[in-house]
């Protein structure tokens, strides 16, 4: 029997009326309260199609979609900054076709909106970090429960680093993805579209600074859309449904209803484009070809395994760190080299102009991201 999930899929969108912004079909419908469920997931047979990972964000051909490389620390809305995780990596990879997905999502959202990608393929070091790391916390809590009661709470939240061709884990295999919205205001978000239509017209250093200027204008100017918890918040709150089991208790507050809005908001975009809900973390998505996607939908098999940077991913992710010192250099002491263009000599003036304007790169209100890190 399909379950509630697997007919919305197959439903007409129904529209709501929540604004004049917000009037868009089928975006704001409850989120079924079965939705995300897993069960069994690693049982899901692999047939690897071989499909590659590619880079998003700066200095790759997505670059328009806006990246925080949590683990890594790369912003100042990281807990980890300047600490990262070993292993962890500043560039945000996925398989190609999930990169499109997130494309096609990043155009369903309403007006200002846009997406944030806090993380996606994970190395398996970091994945055993992250296990440790949450394990030992919660072992500390609950100093009375088993290995095994140990072991079946903290995989709702991080899954057991896996070797298994048969059972990867979700974020190495490059098909699960962990985004949140933010929304910028009218005259930021005209300069941003602004910023981005010169990227057909420019290539090399002049495009690479034209994104630093649109990425550095979000770092400035954007909000993330409260979804009731912080991006890897430990605890029951985080869960896909939360709100939605909450609302038939009792009456939301005005803070307790724009989160349940917002996660509908995410759940509708990402069901749409063909990325499946995870429902113990609300900002936790699969590829439907992930075995973990695959389950949920309703498929009998999956075709991405666990992947491997290939030699161009492990160059771009040289390229974006060598990237990251030189616009340290550029904000510390500004210099400009010779025989630089006319064009780039302005984006590099104007980088100057506002980390001079502001004391460095301000921090962004994007700061919603915890440590993680269990709940009592």
């Amino acid at each position: 029997m399909a379950t509630s999930t697997q007919l919305l899929r197959e439903q007409q969108p129904v529209p709501l009326k929540l604004g004049v912004e917000q009037k868009i079909e089928g975006l704001y419908q409850p989120v079924p309260l079965d939705a995300g469920h897993i069960d069994g997931w690693k049982e899901v047979p692999i047939q690897e199609n071989g499909e590659l990972l590619v880079p998003i964000g700066l200095g790759s051909s997505y670059n328009f979609l806006y990246t925080s490389s949590i683990y890594f620390g790369e912003r100042t809305d990281s807990p980890y900054i300047g600490r990262g995780f070993e292993g962890s990596l500043v560039t945000i990879f996925v398989r190609e076709s999930v990169a499109n997905q997130l494309v096609e999502a990043e155009k369903l959202l309403p007006k200002r909106h846009h997406l944030i990608l806090f993380d996606a393929y994970r190395s398996l070091q970091v994945q055993d970090s992250l296990f440790t790391s949450y394990i030992k916390a919660l072992s500390k809590l609950h100093p009375d429960w088993s290995k095994e009661q140990l072991l079946i709470e903290t995989q709702k939240y991080v899954s057991l680093p896996s070797t298994e061709n048969t059972k990867p884990s979700p974020h190495n295999t490059g098909a699960s993805v962990d985004l949140a919205i933010f929304v910028l205001s009218e005259a930021d978000d005209t300069h941003l579209s602004e910023l981005l239509s010169q990227l057909s017209t420019t290539s090399g250093w002049e495009q690479l600074m034209i994104q630093v200027l649109a990425t550095d204008l979000i770092a400035h100017s954007a909000n993330l859309l409260d979804f009731g918890t912080q991006y890897d918040y430990g605890g029951a709150a985080a869960a896909l449904v939360y709100y939605e089991l909450l609302n038939r208790q009792r009456s939301l507050s005005p803070t307790e209803k724009e989160a349940l809005l917002n996660r509908r908001l995410l759940f509708n975009v990402m069901l749409q484009v063909g990325l499946e809900a995870y429902k113990d973390e609300w900002w936790h998505y699969n590829a439907r070809k992930s075995q973990m996607g695959a389950k949920t939908a309703g498929l009998p098999h999956a075709e991405y395994g666990a992947a491997r940077l290939s030699s161009e991913n492990i160059g771009h992710e040289r390229k974006r760190r060598k990237f990251l010192r030189r616009v340290a250099t550029i904000q510390n002491g500004f210099e400009v080299t010779r025989n630089i263009s006319q064009h780039l000599t302005q984006a590099l003036l104007a980088f100057k102009n506002t980390a001079q304007a502001t004391k460095n790169i301000r921090e962004t209100s994007i700061s919603n991201a915890a440590e993680i890190h269990p709940t009592a």
